[in-house]
């Protein structure tokens, strides 16, 4: 990737990518310039001292990074261009033995660069001069020139770039990465091959979205009231996001008392200038600028709906994030958006990004309708739940473990050496996951439960779970009651008559009749609302001859980073029933 930044979409899916390999097991690396968010942390001359690359953990972002020497761009703009890459490449490739390469975005020479390099190499292969053939992956996080959003310059040049560097990238890449089925279908345009593609759609990152997040923080922590609707945009304050136009949808909504606009997000150049003139005396716009995770978590946690006028969207990470944690969106509908946000299902789509009207009669709706902004937040967070940037890597990594197992000479991924990758604790129990088996813990992770091997795995699918322990004890029950009845009918008879004796509730026929034939079952009746309410779901492992394991839905993370070590897959997608 060209950079690294804390706020804009690709870098931030490139980041998170890194993190998750390395969390799986792999060595993984993010291999950028001297940039973040267009500010340089490296130095030329700590660079040239490292044979052309620094390598750093950076604390902040949480990855090792390699840091190449490098320039920005004075064409095509908002790019930055690697210097002598190939021969660094080479350098990092032979330092660091890297079996996959994974390019990010388009209009800069890193692809170029990695697609000849990956070219060069693959000769070298066949000519018998090396031995190790590399994996290349392009993810183009792909926009269509737009005449509304480019000069006619950069318009033709980004045509021109996409026939010519693309269409060659494409052609030699192993594997293509599409963030939706409409950048699928762009980059088979350009002659990408249907057997090469896998859906990528962004990446969530579980960490700091998950949980169950606590209310208010946000909005103690700025002063607002406990009743405010937050209006939350958030990404770059650039020109194509449309920033602009965000704030005239507030001023249309300044006679909504409840209603705050809430913008954070990296101010970038002049245009962020312009927006932060034209919210000067608004009333209900608040400007962030660029926020840590933590506190975009407590942002989001708060928000009412999360809206977006962008001109231009391969995906829209951030609207994904939102919709995570049952948020609905207003979209703009433009590019990616269009798959994600679906009107009326999990969100409203907007006619375009100059549909303002629409954008304030949408937000209006949902202030009058609580009940539809529940509704369309529960489907936003069903569409968003398999976007996870654990799912999406596991599936990316079992995927490069089988190309590459299919190179010559070259073992899968992960090696044979058994290693720790993840454990998990939930209640009383304690998976834990290494690169050949699961391990499963209960008493607080003291007693072993089963050692369970991938290779002695028929399927792990998940499963509804209702005990039947309670029906049977709730059967116990209602035949105790009814053994009471007939056995000490004086008793019984006598408890009935201080029913009918009591003015609550008097001498009936339901006294006399219907409290000898109900009593009995109340315990029954009890039972079978229990069993059908208290369901516990998971995953059902199904091993070795006829054995099983049930665990909570907790695990599912890291029964998927399991899945990824199996040759086979074991993750089904079905749902269970059982009752146990």
């Amino acid at each position: 990737m060209y950079e690294t930044s804390f706020s804009k979409g690709q870098e931030l899916v490139a980041q998170r990518m890194v993190k998750e390999f390395i969390r799986l097991g792999h060595a993984a690396y993010l291999i950028t310039s001297a940039y973040h968010d267009w500010e340089p942390v490296v130095s030329e001359e700590e660079i040239s001292k490292h044979a052309g690359y620094a390598h750093t953990f950076d604390q902040r972002l949480g990855i090792p990074v390699l840091r190449v020497d490098s320039e920005v761009a004075s064409w095509p703009p908002r790019r930055i261009l690697l210097r002598n890459f190939v021969g660094v490449l080479t350098q990092i490739v032979n330092d660091l033995k890297l079996n996959v390469l994974i390019t990010h975005s388009t209009l800069w020479n890193g692809p170029e660069d990695v697609a000849k390099f990956v070219v060069w190499n693959r000769r070298l292969v066949r000519e018998g001069a090396s031995e190790s053939p590399i994996l290349f992956c392009h993810m183009s996080h792909f926009q269509e020139a737009s005449d509304e959003r480019y000069t006619v310059e950069e318009r033709t040049f980004r045509e021109v770039w996409s026939r010519i560097s693309l269409e060659e990238i494409l052609r030699h890449a192993d594997l293509v990465l599409a963030t939706t089925p409409i950048e699928k279908k762009q980059m088979q345009d350009l002659g990408a091959a249907e057997g090469k593609f896998l859906l990528y759609p962004g990446g969530i990152d579980e960490d700091t979205f998950s949980g169950d997040g606590e209310k208010g923080l946000f909005k103690n922590a700025h002063g607002l009231p406990s009743s405010a609707s937050l209006v939350t945009f958030l990404g770059t304050v650039e020109e194509r996001k449309n920033v602009h136009s965000l704030i005239e949808v507030a001023r249309s909504l300044e006679d909504e008392p409840n209603v705050r606009f809430v913008i954070g997000g990296r101010m970038e150049g002049e245009y962020a200038e312009q927006v932060k003139k034209a919210a000067e005396g608004s009333t209900n716009v608040m400007l962030l600028g660029e926020i840590s995770e933590e506190e975009k978590a407590r942002l989001i946690e708060d928000t009412f709906v999360n809206i977006t006028l962008s001109r231009s969207e391969a995906l829209g990470i951030s609207q994904l994030e939102f919709m995570f944690r049952g948020v609905p969106v207003v979209s703009s509908g433009v590019g990616g958006q269009s798959w994600v946000v679906r009107n009326n299902v999990n969100g409203v789509v907007l006619k375009g990004p100059d549909d303002l009207q629409g954008a304030t009669a949408a937000i209006r709706l949902l202030l009058k309708d609580p009940k539809r902004r529940r509704k369309l937040g529960k489907n936003a967070m069903q569409t968003s739940s398999q976007a996870t940037t654990s799912n999406l890597v596991a599936g990316l990594s079992k995927t490069l473990m089988s190309k590459l197992s299919k190179l010559s000479g070259v073992p899968p991924l992960g090696g044979t050496r058994e290693r720790l990758v993840e454990a998990r604790v939930k209640g009383k129990e304690r998976l834990v996951v290494t690169t050949k088996r699961l391990v499963l813990y209960s008493s607080k992770g003291r007693k072993l439960v089963t050692t369970v091997p991938y290779s002695e795995i028929a399927a792990i699918t998940r499963r509804a779970k209702r005990s039947r322990l309670v029906l049977a004890i709730g059967v116990l029950l209602s035949v105790a009651a009814l053994t009471v009845e007939l056995m000490v009918p004086a008793e019984f008879g006598s408890f009935l008559g201080a029913l009918e004796s009591s003015p609550l509730v008097g001498s009936s026929w339901l006294v006399s009749i219907g409290v000898p034939l109900i009593l009995p079952l109340v315990p029954l009746l009890l039972a079978i609302v229990l069993f059908w309410t208290k369901v516990k779901d998971g995953y059902l492992i199904r091993y070795g001859e006829s054995k099983n394991v049930f665990l909570e839905k907790e695990f599912g993370r890291a029964l998927r980073v399991a899945d990824t070590f199996s040759p086979k897959t074991l993750l089904q997608a079905s749902q269970e029933d059982e009752s146990a």
